[in-house]
């Protein structure tokens, strides 16, 4: 017994209907949402700091700093200046992921998530409970500049002799979700765009 035309066409629609929804299912189902790596120059200018400081001292604490908040490892740069005096400055250049708007996703250059990273002595290693007031001006000035999300923090800074609480900084911060070299095995693109401070 053949198939007539009209039962024809509903077997059509029918596909192209269940094609259709595995599309939008395989599209809603790619996780997190859609980001570029933004590249960013700042200068941290530190004024008043109760310790002194080495270059090397600087140099490992933005390092350790920038890659827990998410700054791309291949594109960090740490660069202090008038080390060894309580007001020295820190030149960080690194890529960070943007988030895209809605309608422009379909240029993101990978996947992100927010999630909760958390500063403190020992978190990353370089930091200890000497680099309270250190971790005040990195909130102020860096993570300012960058408009990022604190979630919470705790940064008065007083003296742990007094039984005060070593200093603590949450921040919301976006991690990718898709690793480079999966994004580039499906014919995507990583670059770095421009961003003025």
């Amino acid at each position: 017994m053949g198939i007539g035309r009209p039962a024809t066409i509903a077997m059509a629609v029918l596909g192209a209907a269940t094609a259709c929804n595995v599309s939008h299912a395989a599209q809603t189902a790619s996780p997190g949402m859609a980001a570029v790596w933004s590249a960013h120059t700042i200068i941290v200018q530190l004024r008043d700091l109760p310790r002194v400081y080495s270059c090397n001292d600087l140099w490992y604490r933005f390092h350790a700093v920038l890659l827990q908040i998410g700054a791309r490892p291949d594109t960090v740069s740490v660069l202090p200046y008038a080390c060894g005096t309580h007001s020295p400055s820190v030149q960080v250049e690194f890529a960070f992921p943007r988030v895209l708007q809605p309608a422009r996703a379909r240029f993101g250059e990978l996947r992100v998530a927010d999630r909760t990273v958390t500063l403190e002595p020992g978190r990353p290693a370089p930091l200890d409970a000497g680099d309270c007031q250190l971790m005040r001006q990195i909130t102020t000035e860096l993570f300012a500049a960058l408009r990022m999300k604190v979630v919470s923090s705790n940064l008065e800074c007083g003296s742990r002799a007094r039984g005060e609480q070593p200093f603590r900084v949450s921040l919301q911060v976006a991690e990718p979700v898709v690793h480079e070299q999966e994004q580039l095995a499906t014919g995507g693109e990583i670059g770095i765009s421009k961003q003025k401070e």
